[in-house]
């Protein structure tokens, strides 16, 4: 579920959240914060996967504004994940 390299900086799972069609994502917490952790359903993923999580990881990056969440941290190497800022509220999809 959670990657080893973030229970080694001190990441804790608290629960699952939500699964989309390629992605799994979980709410975890660090020093009393809640983030969202956003991993692949696969545990094998193509190139062009990695591709895409990286660019909407660098998307997300330079987006600023209301009900966008700011990445903490990312990585496509050998454990691949997003962390983000958690915001509670409806998803893009239930909001459309």
């Amino acid at each position: 579920m959670i990657p080893n390299i973030l229970l080694q900086k001190g990441y804790k799972l608290e629960r699952s959240h939500k699964t989309g069609g390629q992605s799994n994502t979980f709410i975890i917490s660090k020093d009393e914060k809640l983030c969202l952790l956003k991993t692949p359903k696969e545990t094998k993923i193509s190139t062009e996967r990695k591709f895409r999580f990286k660019f909407e990881a660098e998307a997300l990056k330079v987006m600023d504004g209301y009900g966008v969440p700011k990445v903490l941290e990312y990585s496509i190497e050998d454990d691949i994940f997003i962390i983000m800022e958690y915001i509670h509220g409806d998803t893009l999809h239930e909001s459309i």
